[in-house]
């Protein structure tokens, strides 16, 4: 469910037409495939910690990402019984986040953050990141 928007100046034309987009070279896992995968490979459950961070309350995207209920249709994390998520909710503290984790020992960090005009989500993610690097 990955969507990208790419944003940038050319000093030429963009044909869109001319635009390749690659479909993907596998095919899609049903859930049921999802947890055996999970359970051979790893032989544990997965773990993974979500949160909006700093002053962020926005949880739309977060929420259809972790919660069972999903979006459009498709079910999310919380769905799988192979993997545990821990949704920790909206204006999480940074060093939380990274604190929880280490306490799940989580195997993915989710980190949902709207991008602001003041460019407050640029220094979160900076945050973030060297939260991340300086724990290890």
């Amino acid at each position: 469910f990955t969507f990208f928007v790419v944003y940038g100046s050319v000093t030429h034309l963009v044909d869109v037409r001319d635009v390749e987009v690659v479909e993907r070279e596998f095919p899609l896992l049903s859930s049921k495939e999802i947890n055996a995968e999970i359970r051979k490979k790893l032989r544990r459950k997965l773990v993974v910690v979500g949160a909006c961070i700093g002053t962020d309350a926005h949880t739309v995207g977060i929420d259809a990402i972790l919660n069972i209920k999903g979006f459009a249709g498709e079910k999310g994390l919380e769905y799988y019984r192979e993997i545990s998520v821990v949704n920790l909710g909206a204006q999480v503290l940074i060093p939380d986040l990274v604190e929880r984790a280490q306490q799940t020992k989580a195997d993915a960090v989710l980190v949902s953050q709207v991008v602001t005009q003041r460019d407050a989500h640029l220094h979160n993610v900076s945050q973030m990141s060297a939260a991340c690097w300086s724990s290890r």
